[in-house]
């Protein structure tokens, strides 16, 4: 899923820093996303699922503390891990990638 989120970034990054450059025509469909995406939004939503995942992880770390560390059902940790480990890194993702769309809007005066 990772890997998926990167790569559209990368089309939307390059295909935004194209038409910036004037290399490629404008894309409305570009157009619309970044009119729709802006820094404050992309922080936001990356911060929920960042924070979605931290509380994921911490209910694991508690689950398992309640067995004294020890042997655990990895089936049922790894339901709540996985999806933890997964929001934690697209959160991330998205909280950076809106930095990065952010600095390709700025116009050099």
């Amino acid at each position: 899923m990772i890997m998926g989120l990167q790569l559209t970034q990368f089309g939307l990054f390059s295909r935004a820093f194209a038409a910036r450059i004037r290399v490629l025509p404008p894309s409305r469909g570009v157009e619309r996303f970044t009119g729709l995406v802006s820094l404050e939004r992309g922080v936001l939503l990356g911060i929920i699922l960042l924070l979605g995942g931290l509380a994921g992880s911490s209910y694991a770390v508690a689950s398992w503390g309640h067995s004294a560390f020890g042997a655990m059902d990895p089936a049922s940790l790894m339901r709540v891990a996985i999806p933890s480990a997964t929001a934690i890194a697209t959160g991330l993702q998205i909280m950076f990638g809106s930095f990065f769309l952010g600095m390709l809007g700025i116009r050099a005066s």
